[in-house]
Parts: C-alpha cells; structure tokens; sequence
C-alpha cells in the first residue's frame, strides 16, 4: 500500500520476465501484465488493493518490458503476435475497448516512454523509435 502497512499480493508475475506495472497518472489504479502466451493486462483500484478487485483490461501476449498510462489509454508491445513485427498497442484504460494496433518494429523489445504524443520504443539494437499515439 502506498501509505505503508502490510503487503499484499496481486498477481504472482515470478516467471514473466517481460511483467511491468505502473501507477496510473491519476493515483487510483496500478496496472500490470503477465508475460506469455494469452497473457493480461489487468489493473487494481489503489483504494482496494486485492485479488478481489482485479479488473481484467485487455488479453495480452508476450507482452514485452514497458507499460505506460495516460489520461484515457495503456500502451504496451507484445513480443509475438499473428501479424509481422513486435506490435505497439493501445486500449482503454478500463477496457472498455478493443485494443488499437499502432506500429509494428522488426526487433521491438521494449517500451522506453510516452509523451503527448508519441510513445517511445527500443529495438534490439537500441534504436530508440517514435511512434504515434493515434492510430
């Protein structure tokens, strides 16, 4: 908890190396994502921070090192998908949308940053990409 006391355990993300988790720029939520094969972006209101008040967001698989929130969206990149390319998505913040393809990279590893407008990618060779926040 943010105010100290006793630890609580949301998710066990041991195995994922890829997991990231972030605090929601408005302090009311932490998102996190589990790193495999039909893996998941979930988030947990900070006011009640237990397995009970998980909230699933969107499916994600392989989601690689990065995960960003804004006012309305999370963005993420998985590492394997069906289409070519290390794919950049967006969803809604509550899910209440169907993630939104943004780029593809060859290479892509991980999320690096989000602005305004752009969110920033590193390649494997640690080329740093900018790509738009709107698809």
């Amino acid at each position: 908890p943010v105010a100290g006391g006793t630890q609580v355990m949301l998710d066990d993300v041991t195995q994922f190396g890829g997991a990231s988790i972030v605090g929601d720029t408005d302090g009311k939520y932490v998102y996190w994502t589990s790193h495999h094969h039909g893996g998941a972006l979930s988030r947990c209101p900070i006011a009640n921070l237990d397995k009970a008040h998980i909230e699933p967001v969107a499916t994600v698989d392989n989601s690689s090192e990065g995960l960003f929130v804004d006012d309305e969206y999370a963005y993420y990149q998985e590492d394997e998908s069906l289409v070519h390319g290390k794919p950049i998505w967006r969803v809604a913040k509550d899910g209440s949308s169907e993630p939104e393809l943004l780029a593809e990279l060859d290479g892509g590893f991980a999320l690096v940053g989000v602005d305004d407008g752009f969110v920033y990618a590193q390649d494997f060779d640690n080329v740093i990409y900018r790509v738009s926040k709107t698809p």
